[in-house]
């Protein structure tokens, strides 16, 4: 995830974040099965969207503190 996405991402709304947490998941479950069928390259992949999703959920985190739900 670049600088510039990271931005973009304090701006969205807790139910958008959410949404592209749930996708990310989605991506990790695919790169699963490419893994296991030998046609996945690049394994780091799996553990750059696991990277990205502990972002999403520490600005989730942070949005609940500061707003409520739907912040």
């Amino acid at each position: 995830m670049k600088t510039k996405e990271k931005k973009e991402l304090l701006e969205k709304s807790v139910p958008e974040i959410k949404k592209l947490i749930s996708e990310a998941r989605t991506k990790i479950f695919t790169h699963k099965m490419d893994k296991e069928q030998g046609k996945l390259t690049d394994l780091r992949v799996i553990g750059k969207i696991r990277d990205d999703i502990a972002r999403m959920l520490t600005v989730v985190q942070i949005k609940m503190k500061e707003g409520g739900k739907n912040a």
